[in-house]
Order: structure tokens, then sequence, then C-alpha cells
């Protein structure tokens, strides 16, 4: 796995974090940013090869160090290759692998005073039960080969390191 060095200032300035959205729902939100970035890469071989990664946490709102699910969203360029810019969001959506995970020991954890919790209503796919503890392995399985996102919590797949360059998203903002 390697990640992009020679591009992380432009590709910051494309403002490529993500927004407090769900993860798919801010790569969808990103499609102008993404193109930017998929055309500065296309100039450079070293960079042709990216996958964008974007993560989501929602933690509970009266402890924030319990974090009761984690949503990734996993768009590889290079099932975009032949498409032209401006994307159809359908074409994108339909590229895009992504996974939910609960903990298992924040089940009984939902947010409702601050943030309308929706655990149960992940529409883009089936959540998945996870135990804290595994969290980390599994993410950590997520950035050895982004495209396995959906097997990196079947502990008894092998999921090898790939070396694609990862541009990672995120919530800069708690809001929503």
């Amino acid at each position: 796995m390697t990640y992009v060095t020679s591009l992380e200032k432009q590709l910051a300035a494309t403002h490529i974090t993500g927004t407090s959205d769900h993860p798919i729902t801010s790569i969808g939100n990103h499609l102008g940013h993404i193109a930017r970035a998929m055309r500065m890469t296309s100039q450079s071989s070293e960079s042709s090869d990216i996958v964008f990664v974007c993560v989501d946490c929602e933690a509970f709102e009266f402890d924030q160090s319990k974090v009761t699910e984690v949503g990734v969203a996993v768009l590889d360029t290079r099932d975009l290759h032949g498409v032209e810019a401006p994307f159809d969001r359908s074409i994108v959506f339909a590229k895009v692998l992504s996974a939910h995970y609960r903990i298992l020991e924040y089940a009984n954890l939902v947010n409702k005073k601050y943030v309308r919790g929706c655990p149960g209503s992940f529409g883009f796919g089936v959540s998945t039960w996870i135990r804290k503890s595994d969290a980390q392995q599994i993410l950590n399985r997520i950035f050895q080969d982004p495209r396995r996102v959906l097997d990196c919590a079947d502990f008894k797949q092998n999921i090898p390191s790939s070396d694609r360059k990862i541009v990672l998203g995120w919530s800069r903002t708690g809001k929503r």
C-alpha cells in the first residue's frame, strides 16, 4: 500500500475531505473534486492508480469515546476509466463499494437527543456486527486492499497488501 505523497498538496487544494454525510453521499457530493484529482493523476504515471476511501464514524452523543458505527466507502479510479467528466452520480454510485460496521459492545447506544441516529437503516448493503477489539484490525485490512472492503471483517479471508495509492476522506466537523 502506498499513500499518495507527490500530489498531496494539489489534492488538499481540491477539498476532497468529506462532509458529515454518509461516506457514499460524501463521494457523490465531491464528484467534481474527484474528477479534478483524476485529471491531475492522469498526467502523472506514478499517481494514475488511486483508490478513494471515505470513512465515517458515529460516536455516542453522551460519550464521544464510544464509537458505535463505522462506515467505509471505496471508489477505485480504475473503475472510472473511460467515463467522461462530469460524472453522472448513478454511474459513480454503481462503482462504489461500501461497508457498514456496528460495534457489538455499544449495540444499545443510539443517538437521539442531539443527532438522530439510525444505525439500522444502512441503505447501501448489509451492516456487519463487529467486536470493538476487531475494529482496528478490520480498518487496517481495508487499507491493505480497499477493493476487498466487503471481505475485511471475515478473518478467514486472507487480505494481502496491495500497492495502490490511497486518498482518504473524512469529516472535519461533527455537524450533520
